[in-house]
């Protein structure tokens, strides 16, 4: 039957009309603040720009995911380096975090957009 993408809550999610109550996975990408701007942005005195992305974040991995919670899951430490597997990608890519914070981004591969994460939820970047 194909694919249908709804937009609701700011989010986009593509839904597979074979099984239309059930979402599609989805590929993200997630960037991690670097260092120097981890202190400013977990405490929301400075808030991530998309256009100036690549100055304050480091492109860490990409997955796929249900949703943006989904990716917040996955992406604590407890659940993709439980025994440390992630400490050097963290490390090369010059990072000092392993779980994900207030601050880091996610971009939604499927429609582009990217979303910070805030003290509770994702709050979508503008443009």
């Amino acid at each position: 039957m194909g694919q249908v993408i709804s937009f609701a809550d700011g989010i986009w999610k593509l839904y597979d009309m074979d099984n239309p109550l059930k979402e599609r996975a989805v590929n993200y990408t997630v960037y991690y603040m670097k260092p120097n701007y981890f202190v400013d942005m977990t405490l929301g005195v400075r808030t991530p720009l998309v256009e100036t992305l690549s100055e304050t974040h480091v492109e860490l991995k990409s997955l796929v995911a249900d949703d943006l919670e989904d990716v917040f899951f996955q992406m604590q430490g407890e659940n993709w380096s439980r025994d440390g597997e992630a400490r050097e990608l963290i490390e090369a890519k010059g990072l000092a975090h392993t779980s994900m914070s207030v601050g880091d981004v996610v971009r939604d591969d499927t429609t582009g957009m990217h979303y910070v994460v805030r003290p509770i939820g994702f709050r979508k970047m503008i443009p």
